[in-house]
């Protein structure tokens, strides 16, 4: 099927055309015109539209780039072979000084003396605990000198130990 040319030429010629438009009666051109006038209108929302979408999309891959890598600090409390070595050396160090592992909290060491004379040797076990273990942190959960409740003696304290950890982020 072939298009004959000399057809269209007749069918879009300038006098074919302006005798159609003027068949048209104003009501249809105001029509036509209103249908153009929107669709002009429309295109330009939608250009203006995506180039904003563009432009937020830079902006937050920028962002993302300048945000920097926050690392995850994670706490593992003290094994308890750990705990157990820990215990053996103030034992060998402090040996009148009463020293015992607990497993409460996730393990703790409880240092305590029953008599007064033993407060110098005592307080020099429980800053020893740090000397010995410097890769773990420890806090002081209980401490109590003079008239400690619960049957814990004269001087009583119990430190918990744990270890700091930095991972990178997800």
């Amino acid at each position: 099927m072939s298009i004959d040319i000399t057809l269209l030429k007749k069918a879009f010629s300038p006098k074919t055309v302006l005798r159609a438009v003027a068949t048209f009666d104003k009501s249809m051109l105001v029509i036509i015109a209103s249908c153009w006038l929107c669709a002009i209108v429309a295109m330009g929302l939608a250009t203006f539209a995506i180039n904003g979408v563009v432009e937020w999309k830079s902006r937050t891959d920028k962002a993302i780039l300048s945000e920097p890598i926050i690392p995850v600090m994670k706490s593992t409390p003290v094994g308890t072979r750990e705990l157990a070595d820990i215990e053996d050396r103030l034992r060998r160090q402090f040996p009148s000084i009463s020293i015992s592992r607990t497993t409460q909290g996730g393990g703790m060491l409880v240092i305590k003396a029953d008599k007064g004379e033993l407060y110098q040797q005592w307080i020099t076990a429980i800053s020893y605990v740090d000397s010995i273990a410097g890769q773990y942190k420890w806090e002081l959960k209980e401490f109590c000198v003079g008239a400690c409740t619960g049957g814990k003696g004269l001087m009583y304290a119990a430190l918990s130990g744990y270890k700091v950890t930095i991972e990178k982020a997800k």
